[in-house]
């Protein structure tokens, strides 16, 4: 019998530890990118909650790499990890100074990252930080207060999880590694004094680290970063110049930190290279398109004047249909071919519209101003002379 309980426990201890095994797997599991995307060519507001009414926390540039968790499953929202970490608010009294200079370490584990210096209910957290890590400060909400009883505002650690709309995304080109990507720009972000990839001129302008006396490669560096920021606005955007500079930072072979912050910069502008191109063949097909459509139009606009025997006898010609404005005015229009066409009116009084009304007419005339109705431009046409062409209930 103790045989038997024996081995009863050790089963039972054995199906403990598999369960645990096979839990501590799907947490790791958990903690791992099932795949990467990239900011959309218009950027990309990362926010706080899988909502359009959730709080910015990041304005993302094009072409940034996402580290996707979780399956999107058809959702407007997915949960990815910001490389360069976002700007969060924390309650002083869990900051303390950090050895680093501008930085900041916690003091409690749980502490919550705030989209906005509150803890309503609006404010929700995109996620907790524990006792120990290292956060950079930004700023204050309240200067007057006592620190410990004020908002802090810091960038979030490299990697930390937000939500973006599926949308404002785009899958990885097939010829980049999503994963290697990622990495870069996290491994960038760790060692810089800011986020890689800020979203400013000003925030990448205090991401780039202060230059050493007489070295070089840190003077091309800031040269590069500025020439970086400035890419963000000009337009065009000045790709090869900027890549030049970052390649020349290389060429002077910068200390480690310095070497990552280049690779995944110039990374970031092949990316952003790719959408630009992608985006002008897209503009340009568009165009194509129009000219092509408008063309078309116009071929069988003229074919259908062709066959009309009363082509150049009349300024227009159409069935007379009456119709009323939200003042109460009645309008008439001319259809024809199925589409409606001018609005007619007669300023000289000489003919009452609504006797026509049902009917096919041929008029003769001159153009007046057009009316925009529902944003759309209307041809008016001011009726001199009148022609019945076909009578009630016929087929229009």
């Amino acid at each position: 019998m103790k045989h038997i309980e024996r081995n009863g426990t050790l089963a039972a201890m054995a199906a403990v530890l598999a369960m645990g095994v096979a839990s501590n797997a799907r947490a790791a599991a958990a903690q791992d990118p099932v795949g990467y995307l990239s900011v959309g060519a218009e950027g990309a507001r990362i926010v706080n909650f899988p909502d359009k009414k959730g709080l910015v926390v990041w304005e993302a540039t094009p072409g940034t790499p996402l580290a996707l968790f979780g399956d999107p499953g058809g959702s407007e929202y997915v949960k990815v990890g910001v490389p360069g970490g976002v700007r969060v608010w924390i309650f002083g009294r869990y900051l303390e100074p950090a050895q680093r200079p501008g930085y900041l370490v916690l003091n409690e584990n749980r502490v919550q990252m705030r989209p906005v210096p509150s803890s309503g209910s609006h404010s929700y957290p995109i996620g907790k930080l524990s006792k120990g890590s290292q956060v950079r400060l930004i700023g204050r909400a309240e200067e007057a207060l006592p620190w410990e009883e004020d908002w802090i505002q810091v960038w979030s650690p490299p990697g930390t999880r937000a939500w973006v709309a599926v949308g404002e995304t785009s899958s990885m080109p097939a010829t980049s590694d999503g994963a290697s990507l990622w990495r870069t720009a996290v491994d960038g972000a760790r060692n810089l004094a800011s986020p890689a990839g800020a979203s400013t001129a000003e925030d990448a302008g205090d991401a780039v680290p202060p230059a050493a006396d007489g070295d070089p490669a840190a003077a091309a560096l800031t040269e590069a970063e500025a020439m970086m920021a400035r890419f963000e606005t000009e337009n065009p955007p000045q790709i090869v110049d900027v890549r030049a500079a970052y390649q020349a930072v290389l060429a002077l072979e910068p200390d480690a930190p310095s070497r990552h912050l280049v690779q995944n910069q110039l990374a970031q502008l092949d990316l952003r290279e790719q959408f630009l191109v992608a985006r002008a063949e897209l503009e340009r097909e568009r165009e194509r398109r129009e000219a092509l459509r408008a063309s078309l139009e116009e071929e069988l606009r003229t074919a259908n004047r062709r066959k009309d025997p009363l082509l150049g006898r009349f300024d227009a010609r159409g069935w007379v249909e009456r119709f009323v404005t939200a003042e109460g005015d009645p309008t008439y229009r001319l259809r024809w071919s199925g589409r409606l066409g001018p609005e007619i009116v007669c300023t000289s009084g000489r003919y009452g519209l609504d006797l026509f009304v049902g009917y096919e007419i041929g008029v003769g005339g001159f153009d007046l101003q057009p009316v925009v109705v529902d944003g759309r431009r209307r041809p008016r046409l001011d009726i001199g002379r009148i022609e019945v062409l076909s009578g009630r209930g016929m087929v229009r």
